[in-house]
């Protein structure tokens, strides 16, 4: 059952200032600055209310490894602590 991050928690793993508009979408940083976690899914990210298309959601780990949304649940992630995952929306 997959749960949304409460905001408190999403603004503390946010990069301030990492959203950047890239050739096909957007791309945005998240750093674990809490404590050491697994990322099992990756159910929807929205920007003003607007959905991105799972289909054109990656996850891009510090190693370059590039993962879908599927590619997750099935691998989940491990996200220890200083850990940063970019999340590309197209």
């Amino acid at each position: 059952m997959a749960f949304p991050i409460p905001s408190m928690l999403l603004k503390q793993l946010y990069t301030f200032g990492s959203l950047k508009n890239t050739p096909d979408g957007v791309k945005f940083s998240l750093k674990n600055r809490l404590s050491d976690t697994t990322v099992t899914a990756l159910q929807q990210v929205k920007f003003d209310d607007v959905e991105v298309p799972r289909s054109g959601i990656s996850v891009v780990l510090d190693d370059g490894t590039v993962m879908t949304p599927e590619e997750v649940a099935r691998s989940p992630i491990d996200f220890p602590l200083r850990r940063t995952l970019d999340i590309v929306c197209k």
